[in-house]
């Protein structure tokens, strides 16, 4: 009764969303602002139409990728022909060359040897070993290239002394780059000469090249440009320079020649150097004395002995001697002479070789040589037939001149001062009955040891000797090790040249 229609019709919600989807009129109606209080849930159950269904199986991330494509496929196969149309050129224009440069870049460039021989006025004939490390797995394969060689000089000269032409590498892991015995003109003689100062003066020096070729990596192409600089031992001014031998040939042979002489000369560098004649100025005190002149001079790495024939103007030496030995008293303290020898000429296949003699006559070598030594390996040359007609007395009284030679030399008389200082290992000098012995290589040999020598060096062991031994021992070993007598009571140091003369 009293119903009005609108109560008569029946409510039925428009839509189903949920069991418990909350009544969003009904808050209106009564004026009230209320959050719904529905859950996550209610609206992910959105596709249930009814009590008996179920809820659709989700598609997986491929399957919608790959529906998403098949709908699309036109625009991404356009999309990727203007991608590769974009890069490849990129790539190969720009990001393999990059790529292959670093390498290059990045590469060592050791150098296992190198030579200049055959020289001429005009060009030299070049030698080159090195190393180059390729990464792995790549091989990469070189063009044949010109190689410049250049000094490195501060601002930089980009001119080349010499071009080296390097035939096509295949260039794998840790490669080796061989030239060998290629003549190469000289392009510029002013800088060549800069590069051998550099080499012969300096402890180090740098040895720059420079080229462009084009390099292959399979199939692969790209222009490439190589720019090293490799640091090599110098010859810093053949530091260690030494004579090993000399003696005087008296009279003098037909040439001239009166002193014969090995010459020892170091070369710390890697690279090799044909000199061929080389003619050194002999000076002593700051006097040229002469020359000695080395023949088909070759200077390997490490020590090269070299013979060498001289002139010595004995006039000259005789009319300056008070200025030599004023010149001499620090060397002939020790028993030395100090020379002195410097660049006269350098001469290849009768040709001046001007590059090599503005080096070499610009280097003083100075050495020291037992005066002694000299003396000795004089007096063998004679004793063995090279001393003209000095020889035919010798060989009339060879017992009677080698006899005079010995006591010339065991007629040194020194104070027990002078030998108290060689009381080292490697310089041991003894006193037995007033007479000095010099038992540095005798030590050895000792069937006492080393040490008892050693703890008697630079004084009187007579009383040792005695107590041990007998004299017949000391008498065997005399003219071996005596090297001359103490004066035990005036103790004097000889006035006579041989008071300087110290064995080594």
């Amino acid at each position: 009764m009293g119903r009005t229609r609108e109560d008569s019709i029946e409510k039925k919600p428009s839509d189903v969303i949920g069991a418990n989807r909350p009544n969003f009129t009904a808050g209106h109606r009564a004026g009230k602002d209320r959050v719904s209080k529905g859950s996550v849930e209610q609206i992910e159950n959105a596709a249930v139409t009814s009590e008996g269904s179920y809820p659709a199986k989700k598609r997986g991330c491929f399957s919608r990728l790959w529906s998403h494509y098949k709908r699309w496929w036109c625009y991404y196969g356009l999309g990727g022909v203007i991608f590769l149309a974009i890069m490849l050129p990129i790539f190969f224009l720009v990001i393999f060359p990059a790529i292959a440069q670093r390498m290059v870049n990045n590469a060592n460039l050791p150098i296992y040897s190198a030579s200049i021989t055959n020289p001429t006025p005009d060009s030299v004939q070049y030698s080159l070993v090195a190393g180059l490390s390729v990464p792995k797995p790549f091989t990469v394969k070189l063009r044949p290239i010109a190689l410049n060689l250049l000094v490195d000089e501060n601002p930089p000269n980009r001119n080349p002394y010499i071009s080296v032409n390097l035939p096509e590498q295949n260039l794998k892991g840790n490669a080796t780059i061989t030239v060998m015995n290629q003549t190469t003109n000289i392009l510029d003689k002013e800088i060549f000469g800069t590069f051998l100062h550099s080499a012969v003066y300096q402890e180090t020096f740098i040895l720059s090249a420079s080229g462009e070729t084009d390099a292959y990596v399979g199939k692969l192409k790209t222009h490439i440009r190589l720019d090293k600089k490799v640091e090599l031992k110098g010859l810093n001014k053949l530091k260690g320079f030494g004579i090993e031998s000399a003696r005087a040939v008296l009279p003098a042979e037909e040439d001239g020649t009166n002193l014969i002489t090995n010459l020892s000369i170091p070369n710390a560098s890697l690279v090799s150097f044909e000199l061929g004649n080389v003619t050194l100025n002999i000076m002593v005190g700051g006097i040229l004395l002469g020359s000695a002149t080395m023949h088909n001079v070759y200077l390997v790495p490490g020590n090269n002995t070299v013979p060498a024939r001289g002139i010595v103007d004995l006039k000259t030496a005789i009319m300056n001697l008070p200025a030599i030995l004023s010149s001499q008293v620090g060397a002939l303290a020790k028993g030395n002479i100090e020379m002195s020898a410097s660049g006269n000429s350098t001469i290849y296949n009768g040709q001046h070789i001007e590059y090599y003699e503005k080096v070499l006559n610009n280097l003083m070598l100075t050495t020291q040589m037992p005066l002694l030594s000299i003396l000795m390996d004089s007096l063998k040359g004679i004793l063995s037939g090279e001393g003209g007609t000095a020889y035919h007395y010798i060989q009339k009284y060879p017992f009677t001149y080698y006899k005079q030679a010995r006591q010339l030399i065991m007629s040194k008389v020194f104070s027990q001062s002078d030998v108290a200082p060689h009381n080292k290992a490697d310089d041991i000098w003894i006193i037995i009955n007033n007479d000095v012995f010099d038992v540095t290589k005798f030590q050895d040999m000792h069937p006492g040891g080393k040490k008892v020598m050693q703890t008697v060096g630079g004084k009187d062991a007579t009383k040792k000797f005695q107590k041990y031994h007998r004299d017949a021992i000391l008498n065997k070993h005399r003219e071996e090790l005596q090297i001359g007598s103490v004066d035990v009571e005036t103790k004097p140091k000889s006035s006579s040249l041989f008071s300087f003369m110290r064995k080594n």
